[in-house]
């Protein structure tokens, strides 16, 4: 090996793994938040995140297609259903993973 290759460089004493992850979440107009995720509960993150992201999606789908033209009153429900059997399943599956871990 020479001198400058890729097995002699010594690892990054600032990127060290650890247990926890870090979690950054910036919003232009509200802010940002910021806080670290113990590894046995990072799942109850992705379950959060994953029905709030449900809901938004559902919501702005639905207004926005009410916005295209109003008789598109069914579709615009139907969005909001998709969007709830959704959150429900991701919670329904975040509980079945809690209840493994225990």
């Amino acid at each position: 090996m020479t001198q400058g290759s890729q097995g002699q460089r010594e690892p990054d004493l600032a990127e060290q793994p650890t247990l926890s992850a870090q979690l950054r979440i910036e919003a232009r107009l509200l802010g940002s938040a910021e806080g670290t995720v113990p590894s046995g509960e990072a799942h109850h993150l992705v379950t959060t995140f994953g029905m709030v992201g449900s809901a938004v999606t559902g919501t702005v789908g639905a207004v926005l297609t009410l916005r295209i033209d109003q008789h598109l009153a069914d579709i615009a429900l139907a969005e909001l259903v998709l969007a709830l059997v959704i959150a429900m399943l991701i919670a329904a599956n975040g509980r079945r993973a809690d209840q493994t871990h225990e």
